[in-house]
């Protein structure tokens, strides 16, 4: 049976990716309150656990129910869903604001909705998976251009210049990597679009609730025009929720609720998971964003002071680069077993022979456990010296 054939061709590619030591298993690290040390959770303020979000989600359901029940063109829309739009278009200083049930499809929404066939896209080559798929689905051409690589990606708008004028142009970048935990030149990268008239799209997920003003994002923070870029976003890191959204110009966003295929075709957000995250961001803009902020910083730095100095500290986002798959594998089981929950990634999430752990800080981690786990991860890099990328 065809069946049959395919399922044997599923078993030997599982056997090579558990060979390459590739082999992915669920995490079990989702955890209620432990005394372990997460470092390996995007929710960067704390605010999945604050009591305010998880009344506000208890309050939705009890309200509208467990589910949306439909699209948001179909009845699916609550006053929640409108209400989160218009705070996040207020808090990112744009003209509009739309939800989507996860970043990847807002990710996958916008770039496959507004580049087409004959178009061009020039992509950073540390950039998300999300984005690399939208660009695909949209039929544009897509050129890769150097991490951080501003001469890179000036020779590749100058050629296309040259070659293709008139022809549409975007520029896709992270303001705050999620793999390197480094920031983009976004000012520079924002002159380049300018100067060859090409649009801008900035994903924001790892940088929102954390960096600008109010935690408002990198795009604020570098005193871009917000409504000359088009913003990616997400509910599932400093807001502790669930889901993305797309902010810019009202017409961009009226353009996308009527063409983009992964609003329009999916059950709405659940109006539980969208209560929790407009509470959240209402408590980013207050004085406790703030401190947490301020807090999540203090730990950052000190991070810095502890770690290795090959180890590039420049965010909440700290990659430790191994260069050997196994050996990765086995430095993050050691630290697990130890307590420790580090991230560890691996080829497809980064390309082959570039492995790390990862590190992801977070406002409420207690001093003398994460003083505790950053000595021990001192000692285990220094163990395996021969094995850790430096930075430089």
């Amino acid at each position: 049976m065809a069946l049959d054939v395919l399922v044997d061709d599923f078993k030997a590619l599982i056997e090579k990716d558990e060979q390459a030591h590739l082999l992915r298993r669920l995490s079990k690290s989702l955890l209620p309150q432990t005394e372990h040390c997460i470092l390996c959770a995007n929710d960067y303020l704390g605010f999945s656990q604050h009591p305010q979000v998880i009344h506000a989600a208890k309050q939705a359901t009890h309200e509208y129910g467990a589910g949306a029940r439909a699209a948001r063109t179909l009845h699916g829309t609550s006053h929640l869903h409108l209400e989160l739009e218009s705070a996040i278009s207020e808090w990112k200083e744009t003209e509009a604001a739309l939800l989507f049930p996860t970043g990847y499809m807002a990710a996958i929404g916008l770039i496959s909705t507004v580049a087409q066939p004959g178009d061009l896209i020039l992509i950073d080559r540390s950039c998300h998976s999300c984005l690399f798929d939208g660009a695909k689905l949209s039929g544009a051409s897509v050129r890769v251009f150097g991490h951080q690589s501003i001469n890179d990606l000036q020779l590749a708008l100058e050629h296309n210049e040259k070659h293709h004028p008139g022809r549409r142009t975007f520029i896709i970048v992270e303001s705050l990597y999620s793999m390197d935990g480094d920031f983009a030149p976004l000012n520079e990268i924002y002159e380049c679009a300018d100067r060859y008239h090409a649009t801008l799209i900035v994903d924001e997920a790892h940088a929102n609730g954390v960096w600008g003003p109010e935690g408002s994002g990198c795009i604020r923070e570098n005193h871009l025009p917000p409504n000359s870029v088009f913003q990616l976003g997400t509910l599932g890191k400093s807001l502790g929720a669930s889901g993305g959204f797309v902010a810019g110009p009202q017409l961009l966003i009226q353009y996308l609720m009527q063409r983009s295929r992964s609003f329009l075709f999916t059950t709405a957000a659940p109006p539980s998971v969208i209560a929790s995250a407009l509470t959240a961001l209402r408590l980013c803009q207050t004085d406790l964003g703030k401190e947490r902020r301020n807090r999540l910083k203090e730990r950052v730095e000190h991070a810095r002071t502890k770690l290795a100095p090959e180890i590039n500290v420049q965010s909440q986002i700290i990659p430790i680069p191994v260069q050997n798959e196994e050996a990765c594998q086995q430095m993050g089981a050691q630290l697990e077993n130890e307590g420790i929950f580090v991230s560890v990634v691996r080829s497809p999430t980064v390309p082959l022979g570039s492995a790390r752990l990862r590190l992801s800080l977070h406002s409420e981690l207690e001093l003398p456990a994460f003083d505790s786990a950053l000595n021990r991860m001192t000692s285990l890099i220094s163990d395996h010296n021969d094995l850790i990328e430096s930075k430089a």
